[in-house]
């Protein structure tokens, strides 16, 4: 009985260093073949995406060029052009929470206290413009 024992306690222990050795040997054995573990990142650019950058840097250059005379600015020519733009109207601003339950019973009683108070001072300094 004695000898069974001790037979299995050595075969367990062969075992665990068995295990141990193995898990060493993967673990820190480099295959040239596996990329290093970590931040690493290899990224391959297409010949467009070349020819775009290369592009987008001679506009680039080409507005660095442009110089403005400022001048310009007083001369009549200035003064005659003409302002087309459209004014936008104001809209009405959207819900104060978007991430609210909709419906108004969900308010709880200090968001129903600030919008008054904001009211209130609204009304004391007048719309912004």
């Amino acid at each position: 009985m004695k000898q069974l024992l001790k037979n299995k306690k050595t075969l367990i222990y062969i075992a665990v260093v068995a295990v141990l050795v193995l898990g060493y040997f993967l673990f820190f054995s480099a295959d040239e073949e596996t990329p290093p573990a970590g931040l690493v990142y290899e990224s391959r650019v297409s010949e467009a995406d070349i020819i775009l950058g290369q592009r987008l840097l001679t506009l680039l250059a080409e507005l660095k060029a442009i110089s403005i005379d400022p001048e310009f600015f007083d001369s009549t020519l200035f003064d005659t052009l003409k302002d087309y733009s459209v004014p936008i109207d104001e809209q009405p601003v959207g819900r104060r929470n978007p991430f609210a339950p909709l419906g108004g019973a969900s308010q709880s009683s200090t968001e129903e206290n600030e919008s008054e108070s904001s009211f209130e001072i609204e009304a004391e300094i007048g719309p912004e413009i």
